[in-house]
């Protein structure tokens, strides 16, 4: 794209530029080919011959003599290839806006109303969270397929939420006590009653029937899930001994319970078993888990759901607790506090501000150029200026901005894609309508100040103070401008005058690049302290009631994540010892994982091991492995959702491994990958998945498109500024 050029001694290149490139257009006026027009008051101020240009004369420029060559050191190259032709072009735009103001002018309002049509398809639906803010291809949405598709899951019977493809549906509601523990009868008591009334709570539908929590919640055996279980243990023996409940795993009689993420701010002492004495334990989490199977019962959930909302606020003021404080959420999925209506800004909502902004640029670029142009003009004359200056300058940026956004198409969010797509287009239509509608308004303006200027030179009139109205009104300043000037803006004059000479003194120059320097440094610094993750708190408005829930679960609840699956995907010889001890081998990488509580794992394997002994059963023989396991699951229910089996082999099952220490982001993203890793160096094929897996897979996908998109914007800068020079 270099071009070669000769440049006149005496004169600037841009000078050469313009008389070589001079359009038809504005030409044709200055050589008089132009239809004689009736009286137009923009030739009241343009006084002078245009003729006297240079850029009026129809003479061709004489070339550079040699010696002017030699002067100058030889042809010269320069980048105008792509800008030559576009000054040309716009010239010509700038003219025909000039010429033609009100068709500029109405032609983008008719586009904007017929356009502006396709807004009755704006969706009034929910916005779906998991197909807009997790990556594209999650390797946690194929798992998430493999377990629907092979193991069972159902909130009427038997229910366990670790057990879940998907998250449950459910009320939350945190307790904290007022003193240092709440493993007091009294403390309990209350909890105890405000249990009661939330499992009290109906409504009646819209057709005159009544929806109890009875109906709703998802059952086990027949029973609603109870709530919390320690307290439901209490709830049925209030004689038990608060003093020797242990931590995270509690064995009362036969049953066995998981307090790990049910009882929070704990303090701990001696170990018994596995775990250790409970001494005190600041916090306590209700969970009301609802049915969501059938669309019935998921449309009976959220009715309840609401009225759950409605009514807590006056349940608690009833209660009139002295012992305990009280947060609470509702969570149906991962859709938090959308369908309740919580406020909640899309991403594409922010675009309009981004392009006000570059809009706005654009506009100040032009209205700068008009300052440039001379008054004594024709309008025409200083519209094509105008455009051959400024729109050139708005155009690159506008192609290389779009551009920009348009490769976001490439991220793996759905979210940011619909962004850059929506910013992008708009960006263009931004750009569309400032070098048309805008240039409009600036040409009948330009016409406004003609008809004021000739207004203005008539003879002064008695009443003095009118006339400075007049000119207030007219012009921004109150002062004619001079005719034979190029008008200066203040805000020009005051980088001009003061600003420039400041900005090139040595001391002056010191100082910015020093301050520059430490821009950098603070820069560099500052992208290591960024944080990965979102912050559910900032999805709701600032008095929202799931602020402090979430303050509160940060608190006391953060020791323990979610419980994994881990999953054996193809069919194993489980009476096999040495594939026994192979799986054994790979599970014990897993417990052995810093993000892992290995007294808490899970696996029906060992538990039948220990059945099959109990009953002195073979536990290495096909067929008594084999005809042994319906005892097992009428013995320990929960595990029949655990095995696929056929006649003959057990085509997979899956064991559950307890996290921990991974409430920040970037702990989320190391345990995926650390987990993940494990899976596919074991010798035996396995898979490891939770529900919230789909969203910790954003997390490893944030960083690979941040860069990538900081790099295609490196690039377009560096394509800007080649195309600008």
């Amino acid at each position: 794209m270099w071009c070669p050029s000769l440049r006149k001694v005496g004169l600037k290149p841009s000078k050469v530029v313009l008389e070589m490139e001079a359009g038809p257009g504005p030409d044709s006026e200055r050589s008089g080919s132009q239809p004689p027009e009736g009286p137009d008051p923009e030739h009241v101020v343009a006084s002078r011959q245009e003729s006297e240009s240079p850029l009026g004369s129809s003479q061709q420029p004489l070339p550079a003599t040699e010696s002017e060559t030699q002067l100058l050191g030889g042809p010269r190259c320069h980048t105008n290839c792509l800008e030559a032709p576009l000054s040309r072009a716009f010239r010509r735009l700038g003219w025909e806006v000039g010429s033609h103001p009100w068709i500029f002018l109405l032609l983008p309002v008719i586009l904007t109303a017929i356009l502006g049509t396709g807004l009755i398809y704006l969706p009034e639906g929910k916005e779906n969270l998991e197909e807009h803010y997790t990556p594209i291809g999650s390797p946690a949405k194929a798992e998430r397929r493999f377990v629907q598709k092979h193991f069972i899951a159902k909130d009427h019977d038997h229910f366990s939420v670790s057990r879940q493809s998907t998250e449950a549906s459910y009320a939350s509601i945190l307790v904290v006590s007022n003193s240092n523990s709440l493993l007091e009868q009294d403390v309990l008591s209350e909890i105890s009653q405000l249990d009661e009334m939330v499992q009290a709570l109906s409504l009646t539908n819209e057709n005159g029937t009544q929806i109890h929590y009875q109906q709703v919640c998802s059952s086990n055996q027949g029973h609603c899930v109870p709530s919390n279980p320690l307290l439901f243990a209490w709830k049925r023996n209030s004689n038990l001994n608060l003093r020797n409940i242990t931590f995270p795993i509690y064995t009362l009689g036969y049953q066995v319970l998981y307090l790990a993420n049910l009882l929070g701010g704990t303090v701990l002492g001696d170990s018994v078993g596995r775990s250790q004495l409970l001494l005190e334990a600041k916090a306590m989490r209700l969970q009301y888990y609802l049915k969501t199977e059938d669309a019935g019962d998921n449309e009976r959930s959220k009715a309840w759901l609401m009225h759950f909302l409605q009514e807590f606020g006056n349940m608690e003021k009833s209660l009139a607790l002295k012992k305990i404080q009280l947060v609470w959420a509702m969570v149906s999925s991962f859709g938090l506090l959308l369908f309740i209506g919580v406020p909640f800004v899309t991403i594409v909502a922010n675009s309009p501000f981004l392009v006000l902004g570059v809009g706005v640029d654009d506009m100040f670029i032009m209205i700068s150029a008009w300052w440039k142009t001379s008054v004594t003009d024709s309008i025409r004359k200083r519209m094509s200026d105008v455009y051959s200056e400024a729109a050139v300058s708005i155009t690159i940026t506008t192609v290389t901005n779009v551009l920009a956004f348009y490769t976001g198409i490439m991220t793996s969010f759905r979210s940011v894609q619909y962004f850059c797509i929506y910013t992008g287009t708009t960006l263009f239509f931004c750009y569309l309508y400032n070098i048309t509608c805008f240039g409009a308004f600036m040409a009948l303006d330009s016409k406004r100040n003609v008809v004021c200027l000739h207004w203005l030179k008539k003879p002064e009139t008695p009443d003095q103070k009118c006339s400075s109205l007049k000119k207030c009104c007219c012009f921004p300043y109150g002062s004619l401008p001079d005719e034979h000037q190029t008008g200066a803006h203040p805000v020009s004059l005051l980088f001009r005058d003061y600003f420039g000479p400041f900005l090139t003194n040595t001391v002056s120059k010191c100082f910015v690049v020093l301050t520059y320097v430490l821009y950098i440094v603070s820069g560099i610094l500052g992208c290591f302290q960024v944080q990965e993750g979102l912050d559910l708190r900032n999805l709701a408005s600032d008095d929202s009631y799931i602020a402090p829930y979430f303050n509160v679960e940060e608190e006391n609840f953060s020791s323990y994540g979610p419980r994994v699956m881990v999953i054996i995907t193809e069919p194993l010889d489980y009476w096999d010892k040495d594939a026994r001890q192979k799986l054994e081998n790979c599970l014990a990488d897993f417990e052995n994982s810093d993000y892992a509580d290995k007294n808490l794992t899970e696996f029906w394997l060992r538990d039948y091991v220990q059945f099959m002994d109990s009953h002195h059963q073979d536990i290495n023989n096909k067929n008594s492995f084999i005809h042994n396991i319906p005892s097992f699951e009428s013995d320990f229910p929960l595990f029949m959702y655990d095995i696929n089996i056929t006649s003959d082999e057990i085509i997979c099952s899956r064991a559950f491994i307890q996290t921990m220490g991974i409430s920040s982001s970037t702990n989320k993203k190391l345990m995926l990958r650390q987990f993940r890793d494990l899976a596919e160096k074991c010798e035996i094929p396995l898979m490891v998945y939770n529900q919230a897996f789909i969203y910790f897979d954003q997390y490893a996908a944030i960083l690979e498109n941040t860069i990538q998109n900081k790099v295609v914007g490196v690039m377009r800068m560096a394509v800007k500024d080649f195309m600008s020079e």
